[in-house]
């Protein structure tokens, strides 16, 4: 057996004993809370996949535009910390202050200020803005300070360090980064979704499923979250390989 069918052999034998225990427990303990996979698949046949679909792409277009808003926002402050002095440790006590912030609490008031779908996106923004900012500023710094000096040797200035140096040093940590928001983004989009004031999207059928008792949507709801957060992960680390195939590389050597 090849090194890649043991990497998936494992995840799947853990999927199909959780699947079985899941069934076992809904039905042989008769726990209401756990819908048994049968009643899973028979629920899904009645709402149809386009239900799941059109709620799917709803949600995963606000945490896209979350996702673009929030990392762009991340890098353009990463950006103005590298390159005017002075200015780091005021911006990261601002970021840890917003990033502290409990949504239960802020998510009505970000609801009053922002209203609709637009809450979903800047809470989905606000989520996956962190991450980035850190890693980026912390890649950036870690670029190797004779590569500094020699560009500083040949009168580069920050900029010039920035471009040269400090962007493809950070490149790794950024791609990781992003690749880390992708459930983040998500996730915010669905908590802004659970405010209100939306017609559609994950958030809205799983309240509106756990407001009728239905059990069974309501977890497949949050299965087809997870299926397609798992997915848009996938993509994000299949980018992040690609783009920066020695960082793995320098990874396996150490």
């Amino acid at each position: 057996m090849t090194a890649t069918a043991t990497r998936l052999a494992l995840p799947l034998a853990v999927a199909v004993v959780a699947a079985g225990a899941w069934w076992a427990v809904a039905d042989l303990f008769g726990v209401t809370a756990l819908a048994s996979p049968p009643r899973l698949a028979e629920q899904f046949v009645a709402d149809g996949p386009g239900f799941y679909a059109l709620h799917a792409a709803a949600t995963f277009g606000r945490a896209a535009l979350g996702f673009v808003v929030g990392n762009g926002v991340a890098l353009l402050t990463a950006f103005l910390v590298l390159v005017i002095p002075g200015i780091e440790h005021h911006v990261l006590q601002i970021a840890v202050i917003a990033q502290c912030l409990p949504l239960v609490a802020i998510g009505p008031l970000v609801m009053i200020i922002f209203g609709g779908e637009a809450s979903a996106v800047f809470l989905s923004a606000l989520l996956v803005s962190y991450p980035t900012l850190i890693s980026v500023i912390a890649g950036a710094k870690s670029a190797s300070p004779a590569s500094i000096d020699l560009v500083r040797a040949y009168g580069g200035g920050r900029l010039s360090q920035l471009r040269i140096v400090r962007a493809m040093t950070a490149l790794p940590s950024m791609l990781s980064a992003l690749r880390i928001a992708v459930p983040a983004a998500v996730l915010g989009a669905v908590i802004g979704e659970y405010l209100g004031g939306i017609s559609t999207g994950l958030g809205v059928a799983m309240s509106s499923a756990q407001y009728q008792m239905g059990v069974a949507r309501l977890w497949n709801l949050a299965l087809v979250t997870v299926a397609v957060t798992l997915l848009a992960y996938l993509v994000a680390a299949v980018a992040e390989r690609m783009l920066t195939p020695w960082a793995g590389y320098a990874r396996v050597r150490a």
